[in-house]
């Protein structure tokens, strides 16, 4: 906090309210800092990763699902005259694509998806 701030604060509160609001801004830093430690992905077990992992796989399928089925809503975006609006709708789909993969810290969770398919592909053409 800057000193003329800190001035203004002792001019309007006594000391056993400036101590009181230095006790909440240390808790606050305190749950600030254990509740990002709680969410770094260096911090979690294994179990929690794996958890965390399958849920947002499942999630991202349920939304792959939903994109799909709802795919012709980008045709009423295509007009045949103008060629640009292909570009347009396809665009649109491909940001609404992206977004399906990368919201929520879904990313890490997705690229450990593709590496395993990608092990998986592998241990396929070896064997065949």
């Amino acid at each position: 906090m800057s000193n003329s701030k800190f001035n203004k604060l002792k001019t309007f509160l006594n000391s056993n309210e400036l101590e009181e609001l230095k006790y909440l801004n240390t808790k606050v830093v305190d749950i600030n800092t254990s509740k990002k430690n709680k969410t770094d992905i260096m911090n979690l077990s294994l179990n929690v990763l794996i958890n965390n992992w399958a849920n947002i796989n499942s999630i991202v399928f349920s939304e792959l699902v939903l994109f799909f089925a709802n795919i012709n809503k980008y045709s009423s975006f295509i007009d045949e005259d103008n060629t640009n609006s292909i570009l347009v709708a396809a665009n649109m789909m491909l940001k609404d694509l992206i977004n399906i993969f990368s919201k929520d810290g879904r990313l890490l969770y997705m690229g450990i998806t593709l590496i395993l398919i990608s092990i998986l592909m592998y241990f396929i053409g070896i064997t065949s």
